[in-house]
């Protein structure tokens, strides 16, 4: 399985290729550890992992958004294909925006 790391950059290089200058995504993995105990003894162990993306994008003064949990390439294609569909259905809102980065 790749890295976050690694997938930061190719998920970056789909929303260029989609002409998306303004966006914010959140990439996530989860461990969970787990287990459930009866009368003195263990009756489940497991452990969980759980990977994700979030992506907001906007377009043409629209913002539309995305999630999932398969992280392959044609997954992450598909992420920013459902994220512009979303973006495309939503009214033109000229709030819309990220604001511009304020002078320090």
């Amino acid at each position: 399985m790749r890295s976050l790391y690694e997938i930061r950059p190719q998920l970056e290089e789909l929303l260029r290729q989609n002409n998306i200058k303004k966006y914010a995504f959140t990439l996530s993995e989860t461990e969970t550890e787990e287990f459930n105990a009866e009368q003195d003894s263990f009756s489940l162990y497991r452990t969980l992992f759980e990977t994700g993306v979030h992506l907001t994008l906007f377009s043409d003064g629209r913002r539309g958004s995305a999630s999932g949990n398969d992280l392959s390439d044609a997954g992450l294609a598909a992420l920013v294909q459902s994220a512009l569909s979303s973006a495309m259905a939503a009214q033109r809102d000229e709030a819309h925006d990220i604001a511009p980065a304020q002078p320090e």
